[in-house]
């Protein structure tokens, strides 16, 4: 596979992070406040047409716990004719991705994030994007997590007794590769099952104050950071002093 010195996405043969259901992808209060100012909607009316609603989010690795949070439905409904209809107002998440993958050297089976090996200028632009980006993602998941248990937002999830799982710890015992067709299978079934055992009707309750609590949050000093993050990947913010181990563009 040819190499590149820079990432490209391409939506056009790829569009995995944006469609395949079992990607998730939470959301943060400054997100939500983001993506409304951006599509010019109420939080209220956001979730009201499931663009942001409860998601429940794998809480342990052997797919026994989820915890509700705020998320993107999936697949993405503002994903449209090949391409993000909601760019420049998407969730933190997205654009991390794949540059926290590039920077710390994390093997994908992606074919953007394998053919990518970036000049030295360019890996430093990503890692100084991705380190404020995950800085404010950070601080901001804290508040979000916080501001969720406060409201009564909050949903645990015990799948503990479900079949499925029982049948899903002994596959991952005999690992081959029809086993690992099958635990996928699973593994997606239980996330629907998941889903299905969110109580909407009582957060759905909670939406109004949702709406009502981001409209009086100041999130200035977050947002100046993220535009500044996003002037740094497309070059208009240059001659960085960015903070990194000269090693770090070495292969492992």
């Amino acid at each position: 596979m040819a190499k590149r010195d820079h990432f490209v996405c391409d939506r056009e043969n790829c569009n995995f992070c944006c469609t395949d259901p079992s990607t998730q992808i939470n959301m943060t209060l400054l997100d939500i406040k983001w993506l409304s100012d951006f599509m010019k909607l109420t939080v209220k009316e956001l979730f009201e047409k499931e663009f942001v609603t409860f998601i429940p989010f794998l809480k342990a690795k052997d797919f026994s716990v989820f915890e509700v949070d705020f998320g993107m439905k999936r697949p993405c409904p503002l994903y449209i004719d090949n391409k993000c209809s909601v760019y420049e107002g998407r969730p933190m998440n997205c654009r991390m991705f794949p540059y926290w993958f590039i920077t710390n050297r994390i093997e994908d089976d992606l074919d953007c994030i394998k053919s990518v090996e970036p000049s030295p200028a360019n890996f430093i632009k990503y890692r100084t994007y991705e380190r404020v980006i995950g800085e404010i993602l950070l601080r901001q998941g804290k508040e979000t997590e916080e501001f969720i248990k406060r409201i009564g937002a909050t949903q645990t999830i015990d799948l503990s007794d479900e079949p499925d799982l029982k049948r899903l710890l002994k596959i991952y015992k005999k690992r081959s590769e029809e086993n690992d067709k099958t635990s996928m299978r699973l593994a997606k079934r239980l996330m629907r099952i998941a889903h299905e055992k969110v109580d909407r009707k009582r957060l759905d309750l909670k939406i109004e104050l949702i709406n009502d609590e981001i409209n009086k949050m100041n999130f200035d000093k977050d947002i100046e950071m993220l535009i500044n993050a996003e002037a740094i990947l497309d070059g208009t913010i240059t001659g960085l002093n960015a903070d990194y181990d000269p090693s770090d563009l070495q292969k492992p």
